[in-house]
């Protein structure tokens, strides 16, 4: 292990338990990164210089000449991973599951591929959605990426506030001129014209944008008592309900809203995994960052 990478393991440790065991999970089914797959083709070599990456030397020229040299790949550049995290009040919605909160799960899930993103040599940034012109950050690489994105994404949910997503695409936009992968967050409760504006124009910049919803199993299968008081956690109104006669109508409204969420993914080619906080995110992401690493990831939806 090289100090750089000591390094990284020693900040990732202070992150939350869930991150490191989603990065020990995705790491027992070989190396991956969230990056786009592509053909990567060999160049040149260049000598090499203190601060490169040994894991670009070429041995074969090293074990013949005792020359320490660099394979120079024409198509490897630096990749900018942007994590976009939901932090508006109903991401605090838990019935307890094993990885807590929906903003807890996704907490976790964007520091892992963040961490594998460093690893692998690409740069991240973060935001939170509520007040995401305050926690921007310029993509870094290394420990200071990972130390940006622990800080700008290391709070907790807005309670009672909502996201205004076509102002954060606009924001967005004008912010990140480099085409990079954009990985949003969030349990996406939101209208569908707002849903159609925010994925519209991330696609229409040329980012490649990777969707992470998620939805708590008790949100999925409206699992409420009978009688009960809903709270809307991003407006602190309250209702009293009866659940047998409104059941059939919320499964089907959220039925409608996730075939909608389909159909924007396959039209603007954006992969779509759908986690809940009382299973593993582990086997989805390791398939999903397998597929990517194989040129795979167009326009499926997984949920």
């Amino acid at each position: 292990m090289t100090p750089d990478q000591a390094a990284l393991r020693a900040a990732f440790g202070g992150l939350e338990l869930r991150a490191r065991r989603i990065v020990e999970g995705l790491r027992s089914g070989g190396h991956v990164s969230p990056r786009a797959g592509g053909a990567v083709e060999f160049d040149r070599h260049r000598a090499y210089q203190p601060g490169d990456e040994l894991r670009h030397l070429d041995w074969k020229v090293f074990a013949r000449s005792d020359r320490l040299v660099l394979k120079h790949a024409r198509m490897e550049t630096t990749l900018d991973v942007l994590f976009l995290l939901d932090d508006s009040g109903s991401m605090a919605f838990g019935s307890n599951g094993v990885w807590g909160t929906k903003f807890e799960l996704a907490t976790a899930v964007a520091h892992a591929l963040a961490w594998l993103a460093v690893d692998a040599g690409d740069r991240v940034a973060g935001w939170q959605c509520v007040d995401v012109q305050s926690t921007s950050t310029t993509p870094r690489g290394g420990l200071v990426g990972l130390s940006q994105m622990t800080e700008s994404c290391g709070g907790s949910p807005s309670e009672g506030d909502a996201v205004d997503l076509p102002a954060i695409s606009r924001m967005l936009v004008s912010a990140v001129q480099r085409p990079s992968l954009i990985i949003v967050l969030s349990d996406l409760f939101a209208t569908q014209d707002e849903l159609e504006r925010f994925f519209g124009r991330l696609r229409h910049a040329g980012h490649d944008v990777l969707l992470l919803q998620t939805i708590d199993g008790a949100e999925q299968r409206f699992e409420v008592p009978e009688e009960a008081r809903m709270i809307d956690l991003e407006g602190l109104n309250s209702v009293q309900i009866q659940a047998r006669s409104l059941r059939d109508t919320y499964l089907e409204a959220l039925e409608r809203h996730q075939n909608f969420i389909g159909d924007i993914c396959r039209r603007l080619q954006i992969e779509h995994l759908v986690l809940d906080p009382h299973q593993s995110p582990i086997p989805e992401l390791r398939r999903l960052l397998h597929r990517r690493a194989a040129g795979l990831s167009a326009a499926r939806t997984v949920g």
